[in-house]
């Protein structure tokens, strides 16, 4: 399989890849497999790996970095309530 796309992290020198969920959103993944990945590349849509969970048998398993990344927190987005804009929540 091809390996995807690989740059750093903006908040530490780690080298990760962004894989679409089967949700759409676009998550950060540690850019090198381990052992206790919780999550394999099922396919390419383009060059995107599109991401599935981890089964026991998948032999390139790949762990979020948001929760190996020391500055994680930084990176994370406010949720706001259902049906409201951000604006309406702060302002």
């Amino acid at each position: 399989m091809t390996p995807p796309k690989v740059g750093i992290c903006k908040t530490c020198p780690a080298r990760i890849f962004f894989g679409e969920m089967p949700s759409g959103a676009h998550n950060p993944f540690d850019a090198a497999p381990t052992a206790n990945g919780t999550h394999a590349i099922a396919r390419f849509f383009g060059a995107t790996p599109m991401m599935r969970t981890a089964a026991a048998t998948d032999a390139e398993r790949y762990t979020s970095h948001f929760a190996t990344c020391p500055n994680a927190s930084t990176h994370r987005r406010r949720s706001t309530p259902r049906g409201r804009t951000r604006e309406a929540v702060t302002g």
